[in-house]
């Protein structure tokens, strides 16, 4: 394996190894979430379905209370992107360390931000060192978390 190979895993496992204490408390809002899913009349195949593409708690919350309540559907989307407006926040916090990453690496890393990913991955970037990878840090971050809020 060379330098770089043995760099782009190295920074990954940190990133996995950095954000383990993290999972411990997004463990129980998965199944806080299974259950107001399972409560709301909302299908099991769409509060699975959400689990998987929307990956933020606060939103997922939110836009199972508003099902139960019959809101409309636009109302839920508004409701859910003001709710996550932070993320911009993130990204522009983030972009100076990400901004010269093709596409391919920027959409991932931004749809698997969260709270925790950004907490641990902004302290790894401000790290005055060299390391080419730091991406896979935040790569390593976001796996693990998914792993988790993935399936809220």
């Amino acid at each position: 394996m060379n330098h770089l190979e043995s760099d782009k895993k190295h920074e990954f496992l940190s990133g996995i190894r950095d954000t383990l204490p993290l999972l411990l408390g997004a463990l129980p809002f998965g199944l806080i979430y299974g259950a107001i899913a399972a409560t709301s009349g909302l299908s099991m195949a769409a509060a699975i379905l959400m689990s998987a593409l929307v990956f933020a708690g606060s939103s997922q919350f939110i836009a199972v209370g508003l099902v139960a309540a019959q809101t409309p559907v636009a109302i839920i989307v508004l409701t859910t992107l003001i709710v996550n407006l932070r993320h911009m926040l993130y990204s522009a916090t983030l972009l100076p360390y990400l901004k010269e990453l093709p596409q391919r690496w920027r959409i991932p890393l931004a749809f698997w931000l969260t709270d925790e990913t950004f907490a641990v991955t902004v302290h790894r970037f401000q790290k005055n060192d060299s390391s080419p990878c730091k991406h896979w840090y935040q790569l390593g971050s976001s796996i693990a978390m998914y792993t988790v809020r993935g399936h809220d």
